[in-house]
């Protein structure tokens, strides 16, 4: 087996300083809230100073929503994603294609976009060569040609295949969760394969355990998904305390605007202040204007900065513990 002390140098040295600077989120199961917290995260590190690259593989490619990617040439938001799928597809498979890069989607943030052309991509590893769809990711990233402070990975949900190459390619690995059996199944299902990705991959680490979409007054559920997921990893890693707080109108606002969190926060108190306008003059407001309400954007915001914070700690300290064990080697 190898061990950091023999391993070489990590795959994207070139890109970022330290394999701990590359951050997964994933999960076995879809509908955990990877995307929203790659994309929020990455909005929020960004306008920290950090330059960043957020590398969407899922399928769904709901990225472009949460950015609010412009349409340009297309009919529909729709068409976006999938035209995004499919080039990317073609730069996995073909080293001299583009990917699907947009830069600065927001301040200090670039994006390779998904779509639903990766599922197709994804099948053809599997059947015929399992570990390049990492070389893949990989040369996609470095082709680029740039640096960056970290880089985030949104991993496809469900796909085997696509989950064993993220583990191949990421040193910090951040598992959403839900308040269900099957999110925990999820949690599960990274974990059994991150023993054989760690024989590929000596630096990969499990940064820790993000919850998702729990009510705000859910303390008691919140209490519960702590001890179920504290039983299945056994204190290897930190279940960060932020929680992501559950909120129909506002999940709805922000994709339908392509707002971020801290963006829909902004905009739902220019939205009240319409809201009072409206009502003095007996107009009808428009579609335009954002229905979340100052306080759940507010405290949605708050929980994203919250677990931002805690995945940087998370992040430093896995790379100061790598470098105190060099030292003493």
């Amino acid at each position: 087996m190898m061990t950091e002390m023999t391993a070489p140098a990590h795959t994207l040295a070139s890109v970022v300083s330290t394999p701990y600077q590359v951050i997964a989120f994933a999960n076995g199961k879809g509908g955990v809230g990877k995307t929203s917290i790659s994309a929020n995260l990455a909005g929020l590190f960004g306008l920290g100073g950090y330059r960043v690259l957020l590398v969407e593989l899922d399928p769904q490619g709901n990225c472009a929503r949460d950015f609010g990617l412009p349409v340009a040439e297309y009919e529909s938001i729709k068409d976006v994603i999938e035209a995004n799928g499919e080039q990317h597809a073609a730069a996995l498979i073909v080293g001299s294609a583009t990917p699907p890069i947009y830069t600065n989607v927001r301040p200090n943030v670039d994006l390779i976009a998904g779509g639903g052309g990766l599922e197709r991509i994804y099948k053809y590893y599997a059947a015929n060569a399992k570990q390049s769809l990492a070389e893949g990711i990989r040369r996609e990233i470095i082709a680029l040609g740039r640096t960056y402070d970290l880089i985030l990975i949104d991993a496809p949900p469900v796909d085997i295949t696509a989950l064993e190459a993220v583990l191949r390619v990421a040193g910090t690995v951040v598992i959403p969760v839900k308040a269900d059996d099957a999110s925990i199944d999820g949690l599960s299902t990274i974990a059994d394969l991150f023993g054989p990705a760690q024989l590929e991959n000596p630096w990969l680490r499990l940064g820790g355990v993000a919850r998702f979409g729990l009510g705000s007054q859910s303390t008691g559920v919140a209490a519960r998904v702590f001890e179920t997921i504290e039983q299945i990893l056994g204190g290897v890693a930190p279940i960060f305390e932020a929680i992501i707080r559950h909120s129909d109108r506002a999940s709805f606002d922000a994709r339908r605007h392509g707002l971020l969190a801290h963006e829909l926060e902004s905009a739902s108190s220019d939205a009240k202040a319409k809201r009072f306008a409206a009502l003095r003059s007996g107009q009808r407001l428009g579609d335009d204007v954002v229905g979340t309400g100052a306080g759940t954007s507010k405290g949605l915001a708050e929980d994203y900065e919250n677990l931002a914070a805690e995945v940087l700690g998370r992040m430093n300290q896995l790379i100061s513990e790598n470098a105190t064990s060099g030292e003493e080697r």
